[in-house]
């Protein structure tokens, strides 16, 4: 990340917060991993509301329960898909060789002797 790019992205935070919570904001931002900045983001705002920190704790992980078990429901419907090549171009002709080999060999054994 470039130095102008940080600085942008200092002067995007919200105004209203803190020093340290801002860092923290900056921090998550950086990072890159979306669920940090958003649980950030909540412990925020329950700070700034006065909310209990256990409820929203609570919706936190049950939506990062979500989140990871849709990703690994989407990444269950791409494995057919990426186990069909290797299995075509692998498993497959050997399955037809060890298959058909000995009718292969008969057959020619069968027309060699006429």
């Amino acid at each position: 990340m470039s130095f102008n790019a940080g600085i942008i992205g200092a002067l995007r935070t919200p105004v209203g917060i803190p020093a340290p919570a801002r860092a923290v904001i900056v921090s998550s931002r950086r990072s890159g991993v979306e669920e940090l900045h958003t649980f950030i983001q909540a412990l925020i705002q329950t700070e700034q509301l006065g909310v209990g920190i256990a409820k929203v704790l609570r919706i936190q992980s049950e939506e990062m329960r979500r989140r990871r078990r849709q990703r690994a429901e989407e990444q269950a419907a791409q494995a057919p898909l990426k186990m069909l090549f290797p299995m075509i171009g692998c498993i497959f002709p050997t399955l037809f060789i060890v298959l058909m080999g000995p009718a292969v060999i008969i057959i020619i054994h069968t027309f060699q002797h006429k």
